[in-house]
C-alpha cells in the first residue's frame, strides 16, 4: 500500500492529502478508499498530537496505544475498547517533524497485537489498519480504524476507531500552537498545563511584582494546581518552591 505524508500547507494547518466531500471530523466513520488501507502517517512539522476515542463495533476490548520505540518514552496508552467513553480526548505529547505516528492495539481476549501500517507489521502479515485524512477549518485530522482479528476479520476497519489531531507546536511542549497554547514560547523540558504554561511562564521572575512574598506566593499556588493535576510530585512542588523562595524575584 503507498505511504502517505500529510503535513501543513497553509497557517491554518489545512492538509495536504485528498480526503472525500462527505469526510467530517465527527466520529462517524468516512467512507475507506484503497488508497485508506495499511497507509502511515508521518509528520512533515514539530506536532502536537491528540486523540479522540470512538470506541467501535467490536465484542473484544482492546487496550490502544502509540508506539514510541523510536522516542526515549514507552509507548503511550490512550483508550480501551467498550471501556473508555467515546469522545474521550487525550494529550499524547509533542512529536518531532519526521516522526511516524504508529498506532496498535492490544487484544485483552486474544493477546494478539496488530500495528498500523503495512501488514508486515503483523502477525499474520495483513493489514490491520486504515488511516483517513478529515476535512477541518484547523489543523490536521486523520480517522484511524482497526481490525481486532488474527486473519483480518470481516475487513471493515471498525472494531476499534479514533481521530488524530495533529497541530503546530513549535516549542515542543505538547499543546498546539493555534488552539490550546497560550505560552508560546516554553522553554525546552519544561511542564506545562492544559494551556501549555509553564511554572515559570505563570510566574515570571520579572514581573513587576508587589514584593518577593507575592512572588513566591504564585509559585506555590501554580506548583499546587500542577500536582492536583498530576503534573507534577509533591517533591517536585516542594523543591520549586524551595527554589523561589532563595530566589531574589519580586525582592525591591
Amino acid at each position: 500500500m503507498r505511504s502517505q505524508s500529510f503535513g501543513a500547507l497553509t497557517a491554518f494547518l489545512l492538509f495536504s492529502g485528498a480526503a472525500s466531500a462527505d469526510v467530517t471530523n465527527e466520529c462517524g466513520m468516512p467512507t475507506i478508499e484503497t488508497d485508506d488501507v495499511g497507509a502511515t502517517l508521518i509528520l512533515t512539522y514539530d506536532a502536537a498530537v491528540q486523540t479522540k476515542f470512538c470506541n467501535g463495533t467490536a465484542g473484544f476490548s482492546s487496550n490502544v496505544f502509540v508506539d514510541t520505540s523510536y522516542l526515549p518514552t514507552s509507548p503511550i496508552y490512550f483508550a480501551t475498547g467498550n471501556v473508555t467513553p467515546v469522545g474521550n480526548i487525550v494529550n499524547i505529547g509533542a512529536f518531532p517533524s519526521g516522526s511516524e505516528l504508529i498506532f496498535f492495539i492490544e487484544v485483552t481476549d486474544t493477546g494478539d497485537v496488530f500495528y498500523s501500517g503495512p501488514g508486515s507489521r503483523n502477525p499474520d502479515g495483513l493489514v490491520h489498519a486504515f488511516v483517513k485524512a478529515l476535512s477541518t477549518p484547523i489543523g490536521d485530522e486523520f480517522y484511524i480504524g482497526f481490525e481486532d482479528l488474527f486473519g483480518g476479520g470481516d475487513g471493515d476497519f471498525d472494531d476499534i476507531q479514533f481521530i488524530v489531531r495533529l497541530e503546530l507546536d513549535e516549542d515542543g511542549d505538547g499543546v498546539g500552537d493555534l488552539t490550546q497554547d497560550l505560552c508560546l514560547d516554553t522553554e525546552a523540558g519544561d511542564v506545562v498545563d492544559a494551556d501549555g504554561c509553564s511554572i515559570a511562564q505563570l510566574c515570571p521572575c520579572d514581573d513587576p511584582w508587589k514584593n518577593h512574598g507575592a512572588y513566591v506566593s504564585c509559585v506555590a499556588h501554580a506548583a499546587e494546581e500542577f500536582v492536583e493535576s498530576e503534573l507534577i510530585t509533591d517533591d517536585e512542588k516542594d523543591v520549586i518552591a524551595s527554589a523561589a523562595a532563595q530566589s531574589s524575584c519580586g525582592a525591591k
